[in-house]
């Protein structure tokens, strides 16, 4: 079956598991690209525009945290605008665009 989502599919169910957690989430809005979102645990610091959170996930991975998923949720951002580049299909299949020629045997 074939998808027409721009992730891989297993970016896509990881995405899916944060939204989930994200929409438990309390959010409070600092400014437009800027929130404060509680998760009862380790609440995070969000800012959509520079694609941080407090927490880390969001700076270290590329993907959008629950805290950043929750505050784009509540805007109504769409959420692969977060996403890096390098967990799209587009970037997969580029990355094997070219020919890849086998390594020779050590022997030969």
């Amino acid at each position: 079956m074939e998808s027409n989502k721009p992730l891989s599919k297993k970016i896509e169910k990881k995405l899916e598991d944060r939204i989930e957690a994200a929409k438990t989430l309390i959010i409070q809005s600092l400014s437009h690209y800027e929130f404060y979102v509680m998760d009862g645990d380790r609440d995070g610091q969000v800012n959509l525009q520079t694609k941080t959170c407090s927490c880390r996930r969001f700076d270290l991975t590329g993907l959008p945290c629950m805290h950043a998923l929750a505050a784009t949720l509540s805007r109504r951002i769409n959420l692969y605008s977060l996403c890096s580049w390098y967990y799209t299909v587009d970037a997969w299949l580029y990355s094997y665009a070219e020919t890849i020629y086998p390594v020779e045997n050590k022997e030969e």
